[in-house]
This record gives structure tokens, sequence and C-alpha cells, in this order.
């Protein structure tokens, strides 16, 4: 069930909750010891009818208004316990709508500035050596949008740019080095940038992208040995 989905059911429910509590009647203060009264309005008052008998009017009213009185304490708790649990689930598809909302905005606020990044990095006489080391220079600053825009731009000039690739793999796993390849938690030599810098790269790329592989794995079968 996806998010907007989610919202829809908590609002239906909450506002079928809602309905039911405002429907729920509230026993009327005025008693009466005649059935066809009950529920009845007479001049602004409601009447309830006392249907316990104990003997003797002035007990009977007695007991029956105990009676009535605990009816009517209970009816309104149950109205007050719909009531407020459908407010609650109303307010939690609200605070769904919002939170989806803000990430919505914050996503697009992301894209606009990777695309506004890439529209200033492709002006005219800017060399893809130079884009190259200022991509890098963001991916140390944790920019990772901006690295990727930027390395983008370095392989528009050179479409095989074996470093630009690492670069785009490091801003996917927000690695601000080569060397924070190692720490990360799976291998990811299924990566589709992973692959392009290992196909373009020189001997010595292959071989470090490669290692960081291999430690990976050899991490994660220590630790698995150790918890056995």
């Amino acid at each position: 069930m996806d998010r907007k989905t989610i919202e829809k059911v908590l609002f239906i429910v909450g506002a079928a909750l809602i309905c039911v509590g405002l429907f729920i009647r509230v026993p009327g203060t005025a008693l009466t010891t005649h059935s066809d009264m009950d529920g009845k309005k007479v001049m602004g008052l409601t009447f309830s009818t006392i249907d316990e008998y104990v003997g003797g009017d002035a007990y009977n009213y007695i007991i029956g208004a105990s009676l009535v009185g605990g009816r009517i304490a209970g009816a309104r708790a149950e109205r007050s316990i719909y009531i407020s649990a459908g407010a609650i689930i109303i307010a939690m598809g609200l605070y769904l709508k919002a939170t989806d909302q803000d990430s919505s905005a914050e996503k697009k606020d992301r894209t606009s500035g990777a695309v506004a990044a890439k529209r200033i990095i492709n002006t005219a006489g800017v060399t893809a050596d130079s884009l190259l080391e200022r991509a890098y220079m963001f991916l140390e600053d944790g920019k990772w949008d901006d690295a990727d825009a930027y390395c983008d731009a370095v392989l528009d000039i050179e479409p095989k740019n074996s470093e630009a690739y690492l670069g785009k793999l490091m801003a996917e796993l927000q690695a601000g080095n080569k060397e924070k390849l190692a720490d990360c938690a799976v291998p990811f030599d299924e990566k589709e940038n992973y692959r392009k810098a290992i196909c373009y790269g020189d001997d010595e790329c292959k071989k470090e992208l490669q290692g960081y592989i291999a430690h990976i794995n050899e991490r994660n079968e220590t630790a698995g040995l150790n918890r056995i």
C-alpha cells in the first residue's frame, strides 16, 4: 500500500469514527416512567424512561436517576472515545500528507540545485580536469548531488573518463574519498558506475577498487564467523 492510499484510508476511517461518535445518543436528563416518552423532547427537555421499579415513586426515581446518570456518563464517554480516535487518525493522515509534501519539495530543491549546477558548469572554456577537481572537492564536502553533476559534465567532454565514473560511484555511496569506499556495508561491484570505472580505468584503478571489494567481503565474512 503506497503512501497516498494510506493517507486516504486514514481520512476515511477517521471521518467514519467521528460520524459514529456524533450519532451516539446520550440519554436525556428528564426522567419518566412512561416508555413511550423515551428519547422525546418536550419544552426543551429530553426524557429518559426509568425501566426499573423498586417500589414507591420516590425510591423509583432515586434508583432510576442513578441508572440513567450512569447511562448518560457511559454514552458521553463512548461518544468522546469515537470522536477523539477519529480526530487522532485524521491528524495522522494530515501529518503524513505534510511530510510527503516536505520530502517532495526537498527532492525538488535538490534536483533544481543539481540542474542549476550543471547549467553553470557547461559554460564554454571549462576543461574536464578542472571540472573533475571541483567534483572531488564537492565529495569532500559531502555535496553529493553537486559532485554527481560535475562528474556528468566531465563525461560530456570525456565519455570514457574512469575518474568521473569513480566520482559518481562515490557520490552514490556517499563516500568523501576513495578510502571510505572500503567502509561500505556491502560490496558495490554490481553498481553500474563501478563497472564503468573498472572498464575504462588503468590497472592501478582496477587494483584499488577490487581491493576495496575484497576488503569488504573479507570483513563481512569474518564478522559472520565471529557471530557463530
